[in-house]
């Protein structure tokens, strides 16, 4: 079953959307002002959503079963009632800290990712240039979240262990984008930036799918991106406030850092949590 590529598939679409709305944002707002420019993005999302109607979650699994198997299945379906949200799934101890560590690394990557075009401005790079930085993330995210789908089929792959390294990529790289100035080093940050956040998407969802039963799926992905959405809609204006206040950008890029560096305190323990759940297997 090719399911980290079918999802590194899925997820590479919102770096090239990214890719492609950049420099398209920047030509609507030259030409058309920002009310207008807004109105065309929101027209992008409902011609988006109309497609999702047409969704159907009932996929058949290629597992062939027996008669049996069918017939308790279709008891246990009978005994449990419908539930809208399974918050149930909290009570898995891999999927909790995974679901905090993907919002604190969710918490820094978006900092850097909204931030870094207006830092390109201040230090003097025009605003075309600027924006193409948020062009090179995209396609390295799109890139990143393919290549990490891919690399996930393997199996001999840890997609935890995949997750661990490159979060401290972007912890490091969330450290040192206050002292790029120059448009080279700049787009060597959104670059790099950019692969962080296409691999991390890709290895999180892989663990959501994964940590729980496949009842629980949905909302085990649900939740956990609702989790980090509080940190995509909160980080960004307060690193904007604190940049503002304090009249310099390094403060903005570096709390975040600090912040997310204790995601490699939550991946530690949950490499302890594993080696133990291990021993109890092996115990009984």
């Amino acid at each position: 079953m090719k399911r980290p590529f079918a999802t590194g598939i899925l997820s590479s679409g919102a770096g090239l959307g990214l890719f492609v709305l950049a420099p398209l944002t920047r030509a609507l707002l030259d030409n058309f002002g920002l009310d207008n420019t807004l109105r065309f993005l929101a027209g992008i999302v409902f011609v988006g959503g109309i497609p999702v109607l047409a969704y159907d979650p009932n996929v058949e699994e290629d597992v062939q079963r027996d008669s049996t198997s069918q017939l308790q299945e279709e008891d246990s379906h009978v005994d449990k009632k419908a539930k809208i949200v399974d918050c149930s799934v909290w009570t898995v101890p891999t999927f909790t800290v995974f679901a905090v560590a993907y919002m604190m690394d969710s918490l820094g990557a978006s900092v850097t990712r909204i931030h870094l075009v207006k830092y390109s401005e201040e230090q003097g790079n025009s605003p075309d240039s600027s924006s193409r930085l948020l062009m090179f993330y995209g396609l390295t995210s799109c890139f990143a979240r393919l290549l990490a789908g891919r690399v996930c089929d393997l199996t001999w792959i840890n997609h935890r262990l995949v997750f661990k390294l490159v979060a401290v990529l972007v912890v490091y790289l969330s450290f040192l984008s206050p002292w790029r100035k120059a448009m080279f080093p700049l787009f060597y940050a959104a670059s790099f930036s950019g692969l962080g956040n296409g691999i991390v998407v890709t290895t999180s969802n892989l663990i959501f799918l994964t940590c729980v039963d496949v009842e629980r799926r949905a909302s085990a992905f649900g939740l956990a991106n609702c989790l980090s959405s509080f940190a995509l809609a909160s980080a960004p204006p307060f690193a904007g406030f604190l940049a503002d206040q304090l009249e310099s950008y390094a403060s903005a890029f570096y709390w975040p850092a600090v912040y997310c560096s204790f995601v490699l305190s939550f991946h530690l323990y949950s490499s302890v949590l594993k080696r133990t759940e291990t021993m109890k297997v092996i115990r009984r």
